[in-house]
Order: structure tokens, then sequence, then C-alpha cells
């Protein structure tokens, strides 16, 4: 099932798709919607190339219980709560996604050998990424910038792979990483590349 080219405005919820198996959701222009895309007990679920603005209660795309789920090239602002939050979704992808203005922009649990690469997160009231109880998790190339709290907070995303991201002039620390080996200390991240600058309680926290 191919969702596309529509506009929402004004509703409950703008997209939700229960028990989808391979279902696009593509160019949707999303509105002040309570929530925007809600997707659960799905699998193999594709959500790119959609504008949601100005959600007004909930998330601006919630996946849970849907593995191998593709959330890519979505401009999301103006969240109530999350922009993406993915939540017992192993394998899935979130790439190349903007998301700004959210309580948080970024939320990852329990989704082991997730992607989360080259997404834009900025201005969100707390974290740009939080994540935990995820192993074989790959971050890389993401930016987080001024956001209220930490650019990045990880707790227990072991055996993962954090390469290539970039924390700047966050208002708690930039890389807030905690239980997660093999990264622990300072050097771990920036061995691979990670990057930040202007936290202000400081770029790197790392606790093992």
């Amino acid at each position: 099932m191919n969702i596309a080219g529509f506009d929402f405005e004004n509703r409950l919820i703008a997209i939700r798709l229960t028990n989808c198996t391979n279902c696009v959701v593509v160019d949707i222009t999303a509105t002040g919607c309570r929530d925007g895309v809600r997707v659960k007990r799905s699998s193999g679920v594709s959500i790119s190339g959609n504008s949601l603005t100005h959600v007004t209660r909930g998330r601006g795309i919630s996946v849970d219980d849907s593995p191998g789920a593709t959330l890519g090239a979505n401009v999301i602002t103006d969240v109530k709560r999350e922009g993406i939050r993915l939540d017992d979704s192993p394998g899935s992808l979130v790439g190349a996604n903007t998301i700004t203005q959210a309580r948080r922009g970024i939320f990852l649990r329990d989704s082991d050998g997730a992607t989360v690469a080259f997404n834009g997160l900025g201005a969100n009231e707390r974290e740009g990424l939080i994540g935990g109880n995820s192993d074989g998790v790959l971050l890389d190339n993401n930016t987080a910038t001024g956001n209220g709290g930490d650019g990045y907070r990880l707790l227990r995303v072991g055996a993962s792979t954090i390469t290539n991201n970039d924390a700047t002039g966050n208002g708690a620390y930039g890389f807030d990483v905690r239980l997660s080996p093999p990264f622990a200390t300072e050097a771990d991240l920036t061995a691979a590349g990670n990057t930040a600058s202007g936290n202000v309680q400081g770029d790197f926290l790392v606790v093992d």
C-alpha cells in the first residue's frame, strides 16, 4: 500500500498504520495535527520525504513494534513530544531527517541493529538524540546543534558504532555516553571522528 501526495490539516492523526507490511508513506504534508505518522505492529514500512509541522499533542513519527522500518528525508518541526520515536523496532533506518523545535529530536529504545545517520537535530527543547537498551546500533554523521539538553544521550547501547557525529552549542553535554562498551573514555569517541564544541556542561562525558 502506498500513501502519497496528501495534505492533512488539523487532524487527530495524519497517518495511522497497524499490521501493515511494506507500506510506503511519501510526500505527505501534515500541519496542526495532534499526531503525525503512527506505526504499530508492522514490518518493512517506509516513511520518507514528508513534511510534518506543528504537531500539537504527540510525535512527528512514532514507530512501535515494527522491525525494518525506513524513516528518511523527513522535515519535522514544532512538535509537542519527540520528532521521531523508534521503539522495539530492530534493524530500522533513520536517515537524513531534519528535526527542529521538538521536545526531543530522536528517541530510540529497544531497537537492536538500528542505523541513525545523517540527521540534523537542532533547537529541540531537550536532547537532540536520546537512545538506550539497544545493541549494535550505528550512529553516524549526525549533527546536534543548539538543543536544550545533551546533543546525544546514550545509555546501554553496547557493541555499537558511533562515528563522525558533531555536537555544537547544546545546553548540557555534547555527548553523554554511559554503560556502552566499547566506549569507556572520551578518547574512544574522538578517535572515531566525533567532534564537539561549545556545549554548556562539557563536550564529552563517558561513563563505563
